[in-house]
């Protein structure tokens, strides 16, 4: 299969409405490793230029009337036959309309505000994608596949996997009064929101055979998938999951072999559906560094933190290694990890913040961080969450504590880009190559008008 794309208009972007270099003080797996494995110099860098790239991707679910898209995560995997090769993940599929928000919905319906799942059997699928530096091209896509519990396998859902997780409603046709009618879709023990791809090659994963290693912002979780069967080799979930008290379709139920319950139990107190947004490979260390989308409720608290964590993960046995904690660097309103990439260059991670004030690619540097992951939070801030109090508190008692936060630096402001970006207000996929830095945005499986369907923008500095 291949399908061609059209290539958008030069944008060019000085960085005098940006930010400048603003600074907020707080060994590598084979496959993937590619031209990016030298990384990028970005100190002191701004963007000189960006140049958007509107590509289609066909829709892989049983509805034609639906928009393909919903995609997350984005990774550069060298070259193949003189292109740029990338892979993307779709998420967890089409559940943008709300109950109460159809035409010929219940006024006074009880589940008003719940999301509708448009196609419940909608496989979450793998992109691979092709640029030749004037366009933008599909080379493949695939399904990946949860065991059924029978010995086989079948393509993943996106549907929740505990109670916990978003209530999704299938739309049937109308019940006694004419009104819309929605039924609940059974759970899925093996359901995923896929967010971030990475394709490598780890020691005492898969026997060292390729992967590709998805993030999951249900739970959160983390899955490994062999890179030429598709097929799910484990997944890591927090210790605390529990399976048992559901009752699971059949072919949809937990598979024991399959699930390492290796995370820290806490990380199943993340907010709802804002798990692991963001999963990078450090290629020096081979440890995988998982960035929270948002706050946790960490102590049962929903409301108003601007703390966030980032796990860091041994891939060959699962256990977490280090923690780290940090305040949101732009204020409460962006609240929200789109997606990260080490950068080899710098030793630092490239990621996006977003939110509904604006939108920024930062760099991290966890080297001279403080490990949270044993600490005894009580003793070190007086609570038993860092979540629990507030910005001030925080600022006061980590400093008290001698908890260094990660340094983060803002590089750009991505308001500043594109004529497409006001109506893309998703950038959920970053991907890094030796020369320049790549951005994929979620459509929601939704088109609009006066803007592609899908685009990818490319930022020279």
């Amino acid at each position: 299969m291949e399908i061609r794309m059209k290539r958008m208009g030069l944008i060019a972007v000085v960085f005098s409405v940006g930010l400048p270099y603003l600074s907020s003080r707080g060994a590598g797996a084979e496959a993937g490793a590619g031209a990016a494995e030298s990384g990028l110099d970005l100190r002191g860098k701004r963007v000189v230029e960006a140049v958007d790239y509107e590509y289609e991707i066909p829709y892989p679910g049983e509805s034609r009337s639906i928009t393909a898209g919903g995609l997350s995560g984005l990774w550069y995997a060298g070259e193949e036959d003189g292109m740029g090769i990338f892979y993307i993940v779709s998420d967890r599929g089409p559940t943008s309309r709300r109950i109460g928000s159809v035409p010929g919905d219940k006024p006074e319906d009880t589940r008003r505000n719940e999301r509708i799942f448009d196609d419940p059997d909608f496989p979450t699928t793998v992109y691979k994608l092709g640029w030749n530096g004037e366009d933008v091209k599909t080379l493949d896509s695939f399904p990946l596949l949860m065991p059924d519990g029978k010995g086989g396998f079948r393509p993943a859902t996106g549907i929740g996997q505990l109670d916990d997780d978003d209530t999704l409603w299938r739309p049937n046709s109308t019940d006694s009064e004419g009104f819309n009618d929605y039924s609940e879709i059974p759970r899925d023990a093996f359901g995923i929101d896929a967010e971030a791809i990475l394709l490598l090659s780890l020691p005492g994963v898969n026997k060292g055979r390729p992967v590709f290693v998805i993030s999951d912002e249900y739970r959160p979780m983390i899955a490994f998938f062999d890179a030429e069967t598709h097929q799910l080799v484990k997944r890591l979930v927090p210790a605390n999951t529990d399976y048992s008290g559901i009752e699971y379709e059949k072919g949809r139920g937990e598979v024991p072999e399959y699930t390492v319950k290796t995370l820290p139990a806490v990380y199943s107190q993340r907010r709802a559906n804002r798990g692991l947004e963001a999963l990078a490979y450090h290629s020096r260390d081979n440890l995988l560094y998982g960035f929270m989308q948002s706050p946790m409720s960490a102590g049962g608290k929903k409301s108003a933190s601007e703390l966030r964590r980032v796990i860091v993960i041994e891939p060959g046995s699962g256990k977490a290694v280090s923690e780290y904690v940090y305040l949101q660097s732009h204020g409460a309103e962006v609240d929200k990890i789109g997606d990260a990439v080490f950068n080899p260059r710098e030793n630092r991670f490239v990621v996006i913040d977003r939110g509904s004030s604006g939108q920024y690619i930062v760099n991290f540097d966890f080297t001279e961080a403080t490990n949270t992951l044993n600490i005894d939070w009580r003793e070190a801030v007086g609570a038993a969450q860092p979540e629990l109090l507030s910005r001030g508190e925080l600022e006061s008692a980590l400093k008290k504590a001698g908890i260094r936060q990660p340094d983060q630096t803002t590089l750009h402001s991505l308001g500043t880009t594109s004529e497409h970006f006001e109506s893309f207000d998703k950038p959920e996929g970053l991907a890094l190559t030796s020369d320049a830095l790549f951005i994929n945005y979620d459509n929601d499986y939704l088109s609009m008008d006066g803007r592609p369907d899908n685009m990818i923008t490319r930022f020279s500095f």
